[in-house]
């Protein structure tokens, strides 16, 4: 699609599999909406089994569910380069090797990524980020968000966050994070 400005509502991805975004692929500056809509079963060979946004801008995720959703990278999504906000979201029970539930990479100061009042339950990373990671990004905040049950067999069983600065993080909740490393949230600068 040529579009510039998308709103996908109350909408059911089941099932689909595909290299990126097995669910939604956006790219090159699209400005977009995600509202009420369910991922679950998708799988994408690389990143992002539900959603893969791509240097896109002023993308908003909210009021959606991710479960059972698979990739290489972001098991649920899979945000690169890209100005995101998620909101009232859950993810449960994603796979990735990084980012079981949400995988945020390569991200500049024009593109800040909020995650705010979602929650992240069973969710399983291979490497980092049970339930979140966030690797070589730039301008993050998570809010009043709640980690439950994340497993990560290397670090971060919640959260996995490397080479990345302006870490603003509050009001989290944490509880019954497998770790192998035992450590819930890691920060590598």
């Amino acid at each position: 699609c040529m579009c510039r400005n998308i709103v996908i509502t109350q909408s059911q991805f089941i099932n689909n599999t595909g290299y990126s975004g097995s669910g939604i692929y956006m790219e090159n500056g699209i400005d977009g909406l995600i509202d009420k809509c369910n991922f679950t079963y998708n799988h994408a060979k690389a990143g992002g089994g539900g959603i893969m946004t791509m240097t896109s801008r002023n993308i908003t995720v909210d009021n959606c569910r991710f479960d059972n959703n698979t990739a290489q990278v972001g098991g649920g999504q899979a945000i690169y380069g890209s100005d995101v906000k998620i909101t009232n979201t859950q993810y449960t029970n994603n796979h990735a090797i990084w980012g079981g539930g949400l995988v945020a990479m390569y991200t500049s100061t024009f593109s800040p990524i909020r995650v705010e009042n979602n929650v992240f339950v069973n969710n399983s990373a291979t490497e980092g980020g049970g339930g979140m990671a966030y690797i070589s990004t730039v301008s993050i905040t998570v809010k009043d968000t709640k980690f439950f049950s994340n497993i990560a067999h290397g670090n971060g069983g919640a959260i996995y966050c490397e080479n990345t600065t302006d870490i603003n993080m509050y009001h989290l909740q944490f509880g019954g994070e497998g770790l192998k490393a035992g450590k819930t949230c890691i920060i590598l600068l």
